[in-house]
């Protein structure tokens, strides 16, 4: 599954390369020196869904210690079901699992609490669904679980005959 032979690291090592190891470093792109990692920029916005980071932590534990801090520092943190698992295909007490699963490896990864014992949020979080998959079902899941917002493609909402927009409530403001 992972394409690792003898020495070449396998699909998960290139990924590394391409995608995750250049945002952990500073960046010169075009004879232009950036002093610091660009997932360290205010306005960029990181996320690793779960396994990734778990094979991040096992292969290249320096860097994880490094996105896992650039992560800390952002306002709102974005989080997954753990597993790339389009949830409207799957039951929703599954679903339901899955996002809690994803919220606990998030909050223990970061050692960041997001919902207190009761299950109520203590900041507002975002969720990215895999593969952008969301129906209405799932929408509502997502609300009861304590999500403030979701990563969705403008497609999603501009084209739909139910409009599916929810205000969700947050500490700071509605979504």
């Amino acid at each position: 599954i992972t394409g690792e032979n003898e020495g070449t690291g396998g699909y998960n090592e290139r990924i590394w390369k391409n995608c995750y190891f250049p945002m952990t470093y500073p960046l010169e792109q075009w004879g232009v020196q950036y002093p610091s990692p660009i997932l360290d920029h205010p306005l960029v916005s990181g996320h690793l869904f779960g396994p990734t980071r778990d094979w991040i932590k096992n292969h290249h534990p320096p860097n994880y210690q490094a996105l896992i801090n650039i992560t800390k520092n952002k306002p709102l943190p974005i989080i997954d079901s753990y597993l790339h698992v389009i949830l409207p295909l799957i039951h929703p007490e599954f679903q339901k699992l899955l996002i809690d699963i994803g919220i606990r490896a998030w909050e223990k990864d970061t050692d960041i609490k997001l919902r207190d014992h009761t299950g109520k949020p203590l900041k507002g979080f975002g969720f990215w669904p895999a593969e952008l998959g969301i129906n209405h079902q799932t929408v509502e899941i997502l609300a009861q679980k304590g999500v403030s917002f979701l990563i969705l493609n403008t497609d999603q909402l501009q084209f739909s005959t139910k409009a599916p927009i929810y205000q969700l409530t947050t500490k700071t403001q509605p979504i």
